[in-house]
């Protein structure tokens, strides 16, 4: 991994990273040091400061809080029975710590997107969908329509799908044969509002098909026709939302939308609403970016740009008409923080050519330098970092195998220069740690107007 200090194309060289005036050997850095994640290292000493750490459980059907030197490990909410797989992705406090943003799949079947944007109070309380609201338990004190939709399957591979129309209580499974039409009816669909449009959508596994004409504006007591849903090509893969990032405002959050798209959304989002593209426009189609990272100071973001060679991280400004500086060459990060005073960041990326292992490194934006925190051994890794409010602490997940399926990790914190690397919690695969303290009860807080309009919908390409 190397810094990237002009506009040149970078030099290629994976395990690296490019100081100032010299390429520095990252193996040579990191053996200097000697890091390993100590399993019984003794715990360091907490400030009493009530800053609290959320973290997903290792089967991502849970959110548990926990204080920083291990005590009152609580649960916060859990996916409801029934739901599948292991939903719950990517968690982060709000600033003021009043909320919880968390990603998850556990309604797939009841949204246009495979995963949504939930907020959640940190007693548990007030948990609302954010994208493509409302949730599922909500839509039935809508008013009441219905309507259909005709499949079209155009693929000679698939003949069975999931059918599902925004407002209705859930998909359906639909046999529709290569090369055949077929119609689909709704009875049931929640009215979402007077020119809200719904979106049908087919889906098979993770990937969806859908089209911007195919919709309907649902009316109370009537029945309307979507349209005919064509499926014709590979559709989306993975389309949803993964590592939501809030603005140092609290007011939006940004988020990797589907494979590789930059979007943004607010916390007053309409009824259905998405939110739109993070960066311009005119630059944001054209970038194939994960894992952004909103600055804690402020209106920038940092994020992997994947389409180029070799990948960067790069510090853009939201809403602006670039792509951003390429601040450092990576191999594939597999987690970013800022630190919390905007100085710089804490990344994680692959240590060496054959990708193999994952390990912490902290980059300072004054002067360039980069430090290696962690030196794991084949296949270990050191993941998804959060930077205490202070930044004098991360807490990080440590997996023995990065290609595990299943996934299993435990938590740590480290000191900022990595030292005194010891356990937090053995049951945790990601973790976000408060800038305050929680309130003791949560602060209410405004909720959308449901009858503002469904915005024009869009289409989205990942490149």
């Amino acid at each position: 991994m190397n810094t990237n200090t002009s506009s040149a194309p970078p030099e290629s060289g994976v395990g690296e990273w490019r100081a100032i005036g010299a390429i520095v050997c990252l193996a040579l850095l990191i053996g200097s040091l000697g890091l390993l994640p100590a399993a019984h290292a003794r715990p360091l000493m907490q400030a009493n400061d009530g800053t609290t750490i959320v973290y997903v459980t290792n089967d991502a059907r849970s959110l548990r809080l926990i204080q920083p030197d291990g005590s009152n490990d609580r649960l916060l909410w859990q996916v409801p029975d029934g739901a599948p797989g292991a939903p719950i992705e990517s968690v982060m406090w709000r600033p003021d710590a009043k909320e919880i943003a968390f990603t998850s799949t556990h309604e797939a079947t009841c949204s246009e997107y495979g995963s949504d944007i939930y907020l959640i109070y940190p007693d548990g309380s007030n948990l609302r969908r954010l994208t493509n609201g409302p949730a599922c338990a909500a839509l039935a004190s809508y008013p009441q329509g219905s309507a259909t939709v005709q499949i079209s399957n155009q693929l000679a591979n698939f003949s069975e799908y999931l059918v599902y129309i925004e407002g209705a209580p859930t998909a359906k499974v639909v046999t529709v044969a290569p090369g055949s039409t077929t119609m689909v009816a709704f009875p049931q669909v929640a009215d979402l509002g007077a020119g809200v449009m719904q979106t049908a959508v087919a889906i098979n596994g993770t990937t969806r098909w859908f089209d911007a004409a195919v919709r309907a504006d649902v009316v109370a007591g009537g029945n309307v026709h979507a349209g005919l849903l064509t499926i014709a090509n590979s559709g989306f893969g993975a389309y949803g939302t993964t590592h939501a990032s809030w603005s140092p405002d609290g007011s939006r959050l940004a988020y990797q939308l589907g494979q590789g798209a930059l979007w943004q959304v607010g916390r007053d989002v309409p009824v259905l609403g998405e939110g739109g593209e993070l960066l311009d426009p005119s630059v944001n189609g054209s970038v194939v970016g994960v894992y952004p990272v909103w600055s804690p100071v402020g209106n920038e973001v940092l994020y992997q740009r994947s389409n180029g060679s070799p990948f960067t991280i790069n510090r853009a400004t939201v809403g602006g008409t670039s792509a951003g500086d390429a601040i450092a060459n990576v191999t594939n990060t597999s987690g970013i923080a800022w630190i919390t005073d905007g100085s710089g960041m804490v990344a994680a990326d692959f240590a060496d050519f054959l990708q193999t292992r994952v390990d912490l490194y902290r980059m300072t934006f004054a002067d360039n330098n980069i430090v290696p925190l962690t030196q794991v051994s084949n296949p270990q890794g050191a993941i998804l970092p959060s930077v205490s409010p202070d930044s004098s602490q991360i807490v990080y997940a440590f997996t023995e195998d990065i290609a595990g399926n299943p996934f299993t990790a435990q938590l740590r914190i480290m000191n900022m220069d990595g030292s005194n690397d010891h356990l937090l919690t053995e049951n945790g695969r990601r973790a976000s740690w408060s800038r305050v303290a929680p309130p003791l009860t949560a602060v209410p807080t405004a909720t959308p107007d449901p009858a503002l309009k469904y915005k024009a919908y869009l289409p989205v390409t990942i490149r």
